[in-house]
């Protein structure tokens, strides 16, 4: 028995549903379900007993959740004893795919919430790295991004990890090019027609199984390649190379505009997914980041 599996239980009764506590958690219903089953064998006994409303405690579960509520509300006073009076530090690490819409979600989450004392990390790297870096604790919450054909083995990965994974949206990658481009007037784009073009990379791609190739290795006809590992960088590539070009998650239109870039669709193209990842329990900064996530999502996929 853990902390995070009190937590887990605190959730679920003041949310009165398994599925709606996992989507406040932020995990799949599955994997709480599991978590709630190995702490009631523990225990020896339910916690919950189903309703027509949903489900409740049982009389062993209200006992538990007596003694679970004092024990975290302990936990957090512990914490507050060794904060410097006055002060309460925000504090949020990340490690995320180079997205355009996930970097702009974490500007709209830090002008909200950095106020004060706060310390915040924003690192972009694969999705192996971010695997890697949430494992170790040097990031408290990650997003990985991988084909939606190896999501049993990214999937898996995590969980061998013991790392928490919440699929956040599956979506079509798409061109993006300068608006000056030969190919920006077309309305859908398949890959055939930008073989000709320099296709722009990220540097850092690498393949973190056998079958896991990247999408230009797999599919792309395109010849030339440029290898870039920044962003903004990657930018100044597509302003400055005329007729390059790079498969990009969709963008927000104000960074199309400040950029002077065009996205363009390919319904032919590859599908793949953004997930979140996270170890043992998710910090309130992280889980209000993930809730800024969202909203960019959701504009996003009404476009």
């Amino acid at each position: 028995m853990d902390l995070t599996q009190m937590r887990y239980a605190v959730e679920i009764a003041q949310c009165g549903s398994i599925s709606k506590a996992a989507k406040k958690l932020y995990m799949g219903q599955p994997n709480l379900s599991k978590a709630l089953r190995e702490l009631e064998e523990e225990l020896g006994r339910p916690l919950f007993r189903r309703t027509a409303q949903g489900i409740e405690p049982t009389r062993a579960g209200e006992e538990f959740l007596v003694y679970a509520r004092k024990i975290l509300s302990q936990v957090e006073s512990l914490k507050a004893l060794y904060q410097p009076q006055g002060q309460t530090e925000v504090q949020l690490s990340l490690c995320v795919p180079r997205a355009s819409y996930v970097a702009s979600a974490f500007c709209q989450w830090a002008q909200g919430h950095a106020n004060g004392h706060f310390r915040l990390q924003y690192r972009e790297a694969n999705a192996s790295d971010t695997i890697q870096t949430v494992f170790t604790g040097d990031a408290q919450l990650g997003i990985v991004r991988y084909h939606t054909e190896r999501a049993d083995y990214f999937e898996g990965l995590a969980a061998a990890k013991g790392l928490h994974l919440a699929p956040l949206w599956d979506f079509h990658m798409v061109a993006l090019m300068h608006k000056s481009h030969p190919l920006a007037p077309i309305a859908d784009i398949s890959p055939s027609r930008l073989a000709e073009y320099p296709e722009v990379l990220h540097g850092d791609i690498t393949a973190t199984s056998p079958e896991d190739v990247s999408p230009t290795a797999q599919d792309s006809q395109s010849g030339s390649h440029i290898l870039v590992y920044d962003r903004a960088a990657q930018f100044d590539v597509l302003r400055s190379v005329r007729g390059s070009f790079m498969w990009v998650s969709p963008m927000p239109a104000e960074v199309l505009e400040r950029e002077q870039l065009v996205q363009r669709p390919c319904s032919s193209g590859w599908v793949y997914r953004d997930a979140a990842i996270w170890r043992g329990h998710l910090p309130d900064a992280a889980s209000g980041f993930l809730d800024t996530v969202h909203e960019k999502i959701n504009a996003l996929m009404q476009v």
